[in-house]
């Protein structure tokens, strides 16, 4: 995998390095949001991580890109 596109408007994609190499996949912000997606606790750990992102970034007063 070379390219990784972005997402379109209302849709999630989780690009992941394992020990195979890496792998992608994609789900809609809606059923992932719900809890009605294989990967909605996937979506939801990753908010978690962002939010955590958020609070160092305002705490420091520096912006990770």
């Amino acid at each position: 995998m070379t390219e990784f596109p972005k997402p379109e408007v209302g849709e999630v994609i989780f690009y992941l390095c394992t020990f195979d190499g890496l792998r992608a996949c994609a789900g809609l912000e809606e059923n992932l949001g719900s809890g009605n997606d294989e990967m909605s606790q996937l979506f939801f750990a990753a908010h978690d991580v962002i939010a955590e992102l958020r609070k160092n970034e305002e705490s420091n007063g520096s912006r990770i890109e």
